[in-house]
């Protein structure tokens, strides 16, 4: 087959390319491993997922199994390697040392992501050189579609604050890499790293089996189903299996089930669920939202401006399409179906999170930077020959090209540059000063025997030790039961007809619980934490900053919280009587204890 590009994925030669600078990729791979140390010693961020997973990884590390709560095996996690990894570490630098521990796991992640920044530029690199792109230009894009991928700033901030991006970002370029390889390559080794690259994904995330089948679907179509293509990958499939399958057959074992209680908790969250009508509302209705989101900072919603958001909109659309026009090349091809895949999947479940979209914000700048190199190859070049085009038209394609490298910089480097402002203060302001606090403070304060309703679960979790019964129940299965007893997901119910010892809310959530006549006659303020005054002298406007901190809003639901703790004993669960939305007058105000 001819490396014309009118093929669906033209084939890479099998004859040696020129060699690719190496030091490019090396440098691009420092970029990467100090960028996220830099930005974990500079904002302390850690992340309220993580102390929920470390909880996990501290009881193993101390003999107590690998749960949550000692003597209940709920399998509390979603990642494996998120858990495993913390706990040999906690096992060589002592379980309580929990910092020590997660900067080494920082440094895990750190060295993940840049290898997966390495990465990035060598399959660029490579695939560029082989179809005869122009040296500079192949190089270029390679760099920039490396350093788009430590720039992310979700990538980033969740390959230094506790989660597994890095890993997503390494295994899944890994996979890349190895289905854009010629099957000659792929038959002698290349197989063992794609099932390496499998097996990977799944530790990493176990719904990483959607861009694993994906991966394999888009080399059998390369491969025009060729019948050495499924050898190929029948290999790669049985190492993946024999390396993944353990864990699956243990976790079996240990918690009854495979499936991560994460899961089934989140299952039903809200009241839209897997129906086709609900799947396909939620596509034409939060596409667009998702493609905001991809290139905004963490949790995204229009915090960084309208025009930063619009543009990294564009971008994600622009990556999507890449896969249709007939020209782009195999790996961009390749690359943009992975991120459409990502995109949504996303988009249709019943609930977004911001890590699910790392896997987009990796695949994306591959297709982007493969895309502009093949752009900018086509229309320098007479395509009936192949040699250069006449000067002023070459240096129009390099104008066009450069705005378009310049304007996705751009987008990405503001949003970092804001983030970098705002998720600092929210280290401080939230994490440090109220749900650190709240989880010692109850730890002083309760029995150990307590048990404490709360929706946020990490920090508050980690640092009091008590029996939780979280929201929407990842580590709690007596709060998935209430919820599907009474049919439907409803926060302030499901804790009152729990009647647990402290419940601790948001400022926002009070109001749902105070249409229940039990919630007045049962529980009591005791203690608000409350950092309203200092989120103001941030959100309001100043003059050296009239239009206020980009994105400080994402502050203002978790800045006060009231911890009520119970004044009656438990009754048999009767569902409450809501009928009057009233506290008795004499009633204390909630959220007003000292």
């Amino acid at each position: 087959m001819q490396q014309g590009d009118g093929t669906l994925y033209p084939h890479t030669p099998n004859t040696l390319a020129p060699s690719p600078r190496r030091h490019l990729a090396l440098l691009v791979a420092l970029v990467g491993l100090l960028l996220p140390l830099g930005y974990a010693g500079y904002s302390g961020h850690v992340w309220e997922d993580y102390l929920i997973t470390y909880r996990h990884s501290q009881n193993l590390a101390e003999g107590n199994g690998l749960v949550f709560t000692p003597g209940e095996r709920v399998h509390g996690f979603t990642s494996p390697i998120n858990t495993l990894l913390p706990a040999g570490f906690a096992i060589i630098l002592g379980p309580q040392h929990w910092e020590n521990v997660l900067w080494a796991y920082r440094l895990a992640s750190a060295i993940a992501l840049a290898a997966a920044a390495y990465l990035a530029v060598r399959i660029v690199q490579r695939f560029g050189l082989s179809i005869g792109w122009h040296r500079p230009l192949t190089h270029i894009v390679a760099v920039l579609a490396g350093l788009w991928v430590v720039t992310d700033f979700k990538t980033l901030a969740f390959s230094a604050n506790g989660q597994e991006a890095a890993f997503l970002a390494l295994f899944g370029l890994l996979m890349l890499d190895a289905i854009t390889r010629p099957l000659d390559s792929l038959a002698r080794r290349g197989w063992i790293i794609l099932g390496f690259a499998w097996a990977g994904y799944q530790y990493t995330r176990p719904d990483s089996f959607i861009y694993c089948a994906t991966g394999l679907l888009l080399l059998l179509v390369a491969e025009q189903f060729r019948r050495r293509a499924f050898i190929v990958a029948l290999h790669a499939g049985l190492l993946s299996l024999a390396l993944y399958l353990p864990w699956t057959l243990w976790t079996w074992w240990y918690y009854g089930t495979p499936v991560p209680h994460t899961i089934t908790a989140k299952d039903g969250y809200i009241d839209q669920g897997w129906a086709i009508r609900s799947v396909i509302e939620r596509l034409t209705e939060q596409l667009w939202w998702t493609l905001q989101r991809i290139n905004d900072t963490i949790y995204g919603g229009g915090s960084m401006g309208f025009w930063l958001v619009t543009t990294g909109g564009l971008v994600s659309i622009l990556a999507m399409a890449v896969c249709l026009w007939p020209h782009a090349g195999r790996l961009a091809r390749s690359a943009s179906v992975l991120t459409v895949v990502a995109i949504i999947y996303v988009t249709i479940l019943p609930r977004q999170f911001p890590w699910y979209l790392v896997n987009a914000s990796v695949f994306m700048p591959i297709a982007l930077a493969a895309m502009i190199g093949a752009v900018g190859h086509r229309l320098s070049h007479r395509p009936a020959t192949n040699q250069p085009q006449q000067p002023s038209i070459a240096s129009n394609v390099w104008l066009i090209i450069s705005v378009a490298l310049l304007i996705i910089s751009i987008q990405r480097g503001v949003v970092l540059q804001r983030s970098l402002v705002v998720w600092p203060i929210q280290q401080e302001l939230i994490e440090n000063r109220v749900r650190r606090p709240i989880g010692e403070w109850l730890r002083e304060h309760a029995r150990p025997t307590d048990r404490v309703y709360i929706e946020c679960l990490g920090y508050v979790g980690f640092f009091s030790k008590l029996n939780m019964l979280d929201w929407p129940g990842l580590c709690s299965p007596a709060v998935v039961d209430m919820r599907k007893r009474i049919g439907r997901s409803d926060f302030a119910l499901t804790g009152i007809l729990l009647q647990p010892d402290w419940i601790v809310l948001r400022e926002s959530e009070i109001k749902d619980f105070l249409i229940y006549e039990e919630f007045h006659r049962d529980y009591q303020p005791v203690k608000t934490f409350d950092v309203t005054p200092e989120y103001n002298l941030y959100a309001n406007p100043t003059p050296d900053k009239p239009a206020g901190i980009p994105g400080i809003t994402l502050l203002r639901f978790d800045k006060k919280f009231t911890i009520f703790q119970r004044i009656s004993p438990v009754s048999p669960q009767t569902l409450p009587n809501n009928s009057t939305p009233n506290p008795a007058p004499n009633n204390p105000t909630p959220g007003t204890a000292p």
